[in-house]
């Protein structure tokens, strides 16, 4: 019996050991399930986090986007509703987050956003200054067109013009360009004045060409001179030194026309040449259709008297 009771209280123990086995054994695995459902309870947290501040990204980069296509005037005050709408944007994203996570969010996003008012700033900086300088090219166009109406030669013009010098090399300055870029930019202005002008007037060409023009300023003026000279030529009245039978006289209307375009191109010199050339021959080809014309019709005239029955002499006395 005492042996038997010995194996019952071995065979007792052995469960109890064993029992205590699975207990252990299924305590280890519910802590593995239990840090594995907290990692991914952690790992969940934090995609949360990474969805919003990139859904934060979308929108706020969204909004930037479209304020830098804002020109002009139109792009002030982008800054500040970029940003407010940024910081609204942050907010929204952010409501339900515990402390952690909004560490997280705050770290994701603030650089971004950072970056994103610099860039904004940037862009309505230049578009700001952009259109004041537009603003200023505006009047100067304006005081150049009224100056072109009287040919600048009034105190008023003159006072515009002056104006308009000021303010574009003020400008030119405040860009911080050197002496050789504002002179090159400030003879574009005088050729825009001297196109203004000619527009109007003319047969002021030759007081503009003294401006200190761009080569390409200076070309147009001539180019207008051209059209003056050629167009004087063209003239009926205006014929040089002609021949002794009344026809134009080429030689002297080229010396005349070589006296204006002695600063012309040689391509400009060549054109008014070849013009008054061909103007000549034109002027000369007229006169003597009108003189076969007129020998034309006195011949008709005698034909007519002579058949008429008039004699030699009441013929010669009606021609006389």
């Amino acid at each position: 019996e005492a042996a038997f009771g010995a194996d019952v209280a071995r065979s007792n123990m052995n469960i109890a050991e064993a029992k205590g086995s699975v207990g252990k054994a299924i305590g280890g695995v519910g802590q593995q399930l239990f840090e594995h459902m907290e990692k991914q309870r952690n790992i969940d947290l934090e995609q949360e986090v990474n969805d919003r501040a990139m859904q934060w990204k979308k929108d706020a980069d969204e909004q930037m986007r479209g304020a830098t296509q804002l020109q002009g005037k139109n792009a002030r005050s982008t800054t500040e509703a970029v940003d407010k709408n940024a910081l609204g944007l942050k907010d929204k994203y952010a409501k339900g987050l515990n402390s952690t996570q909004l560490r997280q969010y705050g770290r994701l996003i603030d650089t971004h956003h950072e970056v994103m008012r610099s860039v904004v700033i940037g862009h309505e900086a230049t578009e700001t200054q952009k259109a004041r300088e537009d603003g200023i090219a505006a009047g100067i166009e304006t005081d150049l067109n009224t100056a072109a109406l009287d040919g600048g030669v009034s105190t008023a013009s003159k006072n515009l013009i002056a104006k308009s010098e000021s303010q574009t090399r003020d400008l030119l300055q405040s860009r911080g360009y050197d002496d050789a870029r504002i002179k090159l930019e400030m003879q574009k202005l005088n050729d825009l004045r001297a196109k203004k002008t000619l527009s109007v007037h003319p047969e002021l060409v030759d007081s503009l060409l003294a401006l200190d023009l761009s080569p390409e300023g200076k070309a147009y003026v001539q180019g207008k001179q051209v059209d003056v000279i050629q167009k004087d030529i063209a003239a009926a009245s205006l014929v040089y030194k002609p021949n002794a039978d009344g026809t134009p006289n080429l030689a002297s209307t080229l010396e005349y026309a070589e006296s204006k375009i002695k600063d012309f191109t040689p391509d400009q010199q060549a054109q008014v040449k070849n013009f008054v050339k061909s103007q000549i021959g034109v002027k000369t080809a007229e006169i003597e259709q009108g003189r076969e014309q007129n020998q034309k019709k006195f011949t008709n005239t005698v034909l007519q008297m002579f058949n008429s029955g008039k004699i030699h002499d009441e013929i010669v006395d009606a021609l006389v």
